[in-house]
């Protein structure tokens, strides 16, 4: 949901740059994932919530096939619709243009104008709340038909796969596509099956940038993605999802070992969290945030210095358990502290971290 004055801001930004009104507005939220990092592309369990900031994007159809586009973060670009991909922002709209065919999409020239305060590059969806509000502008000015929550998801994970060149899990698009403000979304990763959890009545999590961005589609994420599918390969099953520690041979690669390790831990925690979360038990929950930080950490090789001395930092300040949150490689983190100290917590962790900055905080 768009709020009046946010409405008003893109659509002026729209008249100013195109003239006239948009045809549609789509908008979409950035995400923090609590727990469950890189088990997503392993067919495993995730267990994100919602942001409050928000990615919002308007359209007006053109009678020509020129994508030409207006961000307040990435500037303006335009070329034609059949043009090869560039590593510009106007791949993810030619993305979501030729993705939506199935479902009776036309391949229309568009102006776009897009505003976001999704952080870019700090592990919390950005790139998946462009292409969900992309995809809802498109849908509404076409008048598709509402498409279901994980065919949505699916769509937007192949603007990932085919236009962006991250070969992406389906977590970061079926939370944006799925999940409501206020609650986290237990998902399967296989089946989309998911289930809402209301968060702690009396705690929040709080999401801090690290001052140090990243980007995933430098090679990092592939690698790690193709060290999982090589320790299913060796221990003879479809995903690591399939997988327990009894199965990681003895002998097997120690970089591969230790990927497989993380994951199936992962996995595990992920559950165990939900359980707290139902229960009520913060410090369980807390505990099980800092042993998946330092799984990634050691296991997984994704966190950096910024992000290790971050947890440290929240840790020290009171929380009951800090991770990285995201694929890693720098970005945020997120930190479970009780709601009124909050402001307690986000003041010692900016004297200790200078870089470091308050994003969100997301409570029930």
């Amino acid at each position: 949901m768009i709020n009046s004055d946010a409405k008003a801001s893109l659509a002026a930004a729209f008249t100013t740059e195109f003239g006239g009104s948009p045809d549609a507005i789509g908008v979409a939220h950035g995400r923090a994932n609590l727990i469950g990092d890189h088990t997503d592309y392993n067919d495993g369990f995730v267990l994100p919530t919602l942001l409050r900031h928000q990615t919002r994007v308007a359209i007006g159809f053109r009678d020509d096939d020129l994508i030409v586009g207006k961000s307040d973060n990435f500037g303006a670009d335009q070329r034609p619709l059949d043009s090869a991909v560039n590593g510009g922002w106007l791949d993810f709209v030619t993305g979501a243009i030729t993705v939506l065919a199935p479902f009776g999409g036309k391949p229309v020239g568009v102006n776009v104008v897009v505003q976001s305060d999704v952080p870019s590059g700090g592990g919390v969806s950005s790139s998946a709340a462009l292409e969900l509000a992309l995809l809802r502008a498109l849908i509404a000015g076409q008048g598709l038909a509402e498409i279901p929550a994980g065919d949505l998801a699916r769509a937007a994970q192949k603007i990932e796969h085919d236009f962006i060149g991250t070969q992406c899990g389906i977590m970061d698009q079926m939370v944006c596509a799925a999940v409501q403000p206020g609650q986290a979304m237990l998902l399967d990763c296989r089946s989309l099956s998911h289930e809402s959890i209301d968060l702690f009545s009396d705690h929040s999590f709080v999401v801090m940038h690290s001052g140090s961005s990243r980007k995933l589609s430098q090679g990092l994420y592939n690698q790690r993605l193709g060290e999982c599918e090589e320790a299913c390969r060796l221990m003879s099953v479809v995903k690591l999802r399939d997988a327990s520690m009894g199965d990681i041979p003895p002998d097997m690669d120690e970089i591969i070992t230790k990927r497989a390790r993380h994951v199936i831990a992962e996995n595990q925690r992920v559950m165990d969290a939900v359980a707290a979360l139902r229960q009520g038990d913060a410090a369980q929950f807390g505990a099980l945030m800092l042993a998946s930080h330092q799984s990634l950490a050691s296991d997984y090789d994704v966190s950096s210095p910024e992000l290790d001395k971050l947890v440290d930092a929240q840790m020290n300040a009171g929380a009951l358990g800090a991770r990285l949150t995201g694929a890693g490689f720098g970005g945020c983190t997120v930190a479970l502290c009780k709601t009124d100290g909050v402001d307690a917590l986000v003041a010692s962790v900016s004297t200790a971290c200078p870089d470091a900055y308050l994003v969100d905080y997301i409570s029930n």
